[in-house]
């Protein structure tokens, strides 16, 4: 998956945010009020731009708050267990993120995106995850160029900048 060159004219840079609905409102079955908490923390921390396309999951019994907190995002439904997650990996895939997007906004802490975030990375994109200090995975927040946190403990956002992964 290589990085075209990019066009010697100038343009605005385009994030893509994929959002675990859930995972961002910190409960399994989140309340219309935990939606929009969880939407407000992630908005304080990593905005999307006017250039930027989200992508919203959540499960079945979630979808429609979800739907109603996020109104301009793209909505996807989950099924199952993990479901949300399932939903947005398989956007991903289809949707060429490397030759559209110039960063790549994670709001799940979810093991489950570890390889497409080291896809992301590998051909030199950023990748942010936005997540819950509790619930982060160790190897996503390897990987990722940069960590937020939505804990309301933490007074301000936290940036951890690490390493980029080493080619094997």
């Amino acid at each position: 998956m290589a990085r075209p060159p990019r066009s010697r004219r100038w343009r605005p840079m385009h994030s893509i945010h994929l959002i675990d609905a859930e995972n961002v409102a910190g409960t399994a079955r989140p309340t219309r009020g935990e939606f929009a908490d969880g939407r407000s923390r992630l908005n304080a921390v990593a905005p999307a731009g006017p250039h930027d396309h989200s992508v919203v999951a959540a499960g079945g019994a979630s979808i429609f708050e979800a739907g109603l907190t996020w109104p301009t995002a793209q909505l996807l439904k989950g099924h199952g267990p993990d479901g949300a997650d399932h939903a947005l990996l398989e956007w991903a895939a289809a949707a060429d993120l490397v030759t559209r997007f110039d960063a790549l906004v994670i709001a799940s802490g979810d093991f489950a995106f570890v390889s497409l975030a080291a896809e992301v990375r590998a051909v030199g994109l950023p990748v942010t995850v936005v997540t819950w200090r509790n619930s982060c995975s160790r190897v996503l927040a390897g990987v990722a160029s940069t960590v937020l946190w939505l804990d309301p403990t933490t007074p301000t956002p936290v940036t951890i900048a690490l390493e980029a992964p080493r080619a094997a």
